[in-house]
């Protein structure tokens, strides 16, 4: 059996700690990426009358007709009756250089109560003209495309899509984006239509209002035309998303090095914060990720105890995502004091043992500990054919008013280890902190008749 070397150890510890902890610190860098003006997750629940704009631009929707809660894409969506139901947004955002529409849709047919064409999003009165842009489509289920610049018949492009017959009942991704040049339409992320279209676009509709789920004819013959069918995660950019951007629905992955979850360190031990958090490759880009502490910025240590670490990030399309593990801040501990010595040292049975310590911070200053709440185990080293290791744990006899205290001087816990009564033989002795957890030992000490 060896003898322990407990400061031996305890340093050999500290400098392997050291060496993982003070690591580079990972970067996290946002990337500018595309900005999403507004998006309306459609997630309220059954009966509610507003929909939230989630992109913080307070683009609050107001719920005419639509039944909300409704079984989405993505959590819950709204239905429309295809003849007056929409989501009157206000104003919308304003956008007259690059843009992004995109949606999930979910028909139940093409057509409405009205013969013309139902939008999925539109600004302004798409039947005279007065409009800013609008995703639709046509009677025969064609995806189309509309921006005007001016608000007349010559300001106004359509890019039609390539093919009749979006498919019906099943979920369907549509998008259309104008980088100032081009528009462009997807089909489930496919190219299925482009156009060149000039001038910008039309910044000051009539009405300046933007619709889910409608096209606004304010004097056209048979008036406004809703969609038949469900409407999930309507979002819009002020720049053209490329495809591999659109339907982004998965948040950043969040990696935290440093603290690890479940490490252990010790009190005022220099432990630099390591993680990141990337968006997936062709995705929105990162738009923030903040944590408890900086990368390369010191964690919290200055007390003992259970800590936790935290990281959020978020991407430029609203998706978010939160981590936390949990690490904990111990005491340093460098072994019993004197008059304890290890074997081959050995203390007469019927003696009565002056069991003490210290507890430490990293850099083994000697700190209160009046809040450690230590309490001692003792187990009997036990030699048989077929047993060799500490047996069960002794009830030390009752120290008395001798017992366990606390010199709030020194800083030191003593504990006087009554031994008469117990044989001959090596014991373990282990030191556990009620305040922490965090127990140490075996301390071997030899007892002779």
């Amino acid at each position: 059996m060896k003898n322990q070397n407990n400061i031996k150890k305890l340093s050999i510890t500290l400098l392997l700690l050291a060496m993982l902890v003070l690591v580079p610190a990972a970067s996290v860098s946002a990337n500018p990426g595309p900005v999403l003006v507004a998006r309306w997750n459609l997630d309220e629940g059954i009966g509610a009358s507003t929909v939230a704009d989630s992109s913080g631009n307070g683009n609050t929707g107001t719920v005419v007709g639509a039944t909300t809660g409704e079984a989405g894409k993505f959590g819950n969506a709204l239905s429309f009756d295809g003849k007056d139901d929409y989501v009157e947004c206000g104003s919308g955002p304003s956008i007259t250089g690059g843009l992004t529409i995109e949606a999930w849709i979910f028909l139940e047919g093409y057509g409405s109560y009205y013969p013309y064409y139902p939008s999925y999003v539109s600004k302004g009165d798409v039947g005279n003209y007065m409009e800013s842009y609008a995703l639709f489509h046509s009677p025969a289920g064609q995806l189309a495309f509309l921006l005007n610049s001016n608000g007349t018949p010559g300001g106004r492009t359509i890019v039609w899509g390539s093919a009749y017959g979006i498919p019906l009942k099943t979920w369907t991704h549509v998008a259309g984006t104008y980088d100032g040049v081009t528009m462009r339409i997807y089909i489930n992320g496919s190219p299925d239509g482009s156009g060149a279209h000039s001038g910008g676009i039309y910044a000051t509709p009539v009405p300046d209002s933007l619709k889910i789920g409608q096209s606004y004819r304010l004097t056209y013959p048979g008036g406004s035309t809703s969609v038949n069918g469900v409407i999930d995660e309507v979002r819009i950019w002020s720049s053209a998303l490329t495809a591999t951007q659109l339907d982004d629905m998965t948040p950043p992955e969040i990696t935290i090095n440093v603290p690890a979850d479940g490490v252990e360190y010790l009190l005022n031990q220099v432990v630099l914060a390591n993680w990141s958090a990337e968006d997936e490759a062709g995705g929105s880009g990162l738009k923030s990720a903040t944590g408890t502490k900086d990368p390369g910025v010191a964690i919290d240590t200055a007390t003992v105890g259970e800590k936790a670490f935290t990281v959020t990030a978020t991407d430029n399309a609203g998706n978010s995502d939160t981590k936390t593990i949990t690490y904990f801040v111990n005491y340093g501990f460098i072994g019993l004091l004197p008059p304890y010595q290890a074997p081959p040292k050995a203390f007469k049975i019927t003696s009565s043992i002056p069991l003490k310590w210290q507890y430490t911070d990293y850099s083994g200053t000697v700190i209160d500990s009046s809040a450690a709440n230590p309490s001692i185990e003792i187990k009997p080293w036990v030699l048989s054919d077929t047993l060799s290791s500490y047996g069960d744990p002794i009830t030390p006899n009752d120290p008395g008013s001798s017992g366990l205290r606390y010199d709030s001087e020194t800083m030191t816990w003593q504990f006087n280890w009554q031994t008469k009564g117990l044989t001959a033989g090596i014991y373990g002795i282990w030191v556990t902190s009620g305040q922490t957890g965090q127990t140490d030992g075996p301390f071997e000490i030899q007892l002779r008749k």
